[in-house]
Parts: C-alpha cells; sequence; structure tokens
C-alpha cells in the first residue's frame, strides 16, 4: 500500500502527502509490454509476479477487516523497486460485523462500472461475503 507521510487542512481542504511512486501505474505497463521487452518472450513470469503482489495486498487488507473496492490496473502503480503499490483508497471500507445477520458485508454500489461485476450493477443481490 502507499504510504501516508502527512496530513494537513486548511478552511477548504484536507491534503494527504504521499509517498513519490515514480513508476506507472500498471495499466500503463500492460499497455505497453511489448516496448519494455516484457511482451517479446512467451516467458509471461512478470504477470505471475505483479499479480502475486496484488492478491497479497488485497489478503493483508482482508485480514484486517478491509476491502478495497475500487481494484483496476490504474489503481495499481508499479514503485522504483519494482513492486507494487496499492492507490486510491477513496472507496476502502472497514468492516464490522452486521447486528442482524453476523456476517462481514457490506451492500453499497461503488467503484468504477467498467470493473464492476454484472451481478453487482443488476442488482441480482449475490456475491461474496467473508
Amino acid at each position: 500500500m502507499v504510504d501516508l507521510i502527512e496530513t494537513f487542512t486548511d478552511n477548504d481542504s484536507i491534503c494527504y502527502l504521499m509517498e513519490y511512486l515514480p513508476g506507472n501505474d500498471l495499466l500503463w505497463v500492460l499497455s505497453n509490454e511489448m516496448h519494455l521487452d516484457l511482451g517479446k518472450t512467451k516467458d509471461k513470469s512478470w504477470v505471475k509476479f505483479y499479480m502475486a503482489e496484488v492478491m497479497y495486498a488485497i489478503t493483508s487488507l482482508h485480514a484486517q477487516n478491509i476491502i478495497y473496492r475500487d481494484i483496476k490496473p490504474e489503481n495499481i502503480v508499479v514503485a522504483a523497486d519494482g513492486h507494487i503499490k496499492l492507490v486510491d483508497f477513496g472507496f476502502a471500507k472497514i468492516l464490522g460485523k452486521s447486528k442482524s445477520t453476523g456476517q462481514y458485508r457490506t451492500f453499497t454500489n461503488c467503484g468504477t462500472i467498467g470493473y464492476t461485476a454484472p451481478e453487482v450493477i443488476f442488482n441480482g443481490g449475490q456475491g461474496f461475503s467473508f
């Protein structure tokens, strides 16, 4: 996850000072894999590496009952050391147990429409809870 260095406010705004990440987002990497010499061989180990890091980040958040509800390539940045960082926690939520069901669940519809599951768009009432 991206590091929060400091916060401050003025009369109109709340400001967050985050660490500097000089790399590009994962969408840029995927779009330019041929220019980066990543796509010139059949070896796609770099894809497995990035996906393993994304899964580890999401698993770490879930272990703390935090759900990251805006996962998309644009919100995954490759840092200077080559590892990924999740950015944009605007839709993230800390889950608490529901008093009525005893489950950890949220019913808010949020995120980017192009990356939203069909059952969420069509309000099918299905989904995953943990």
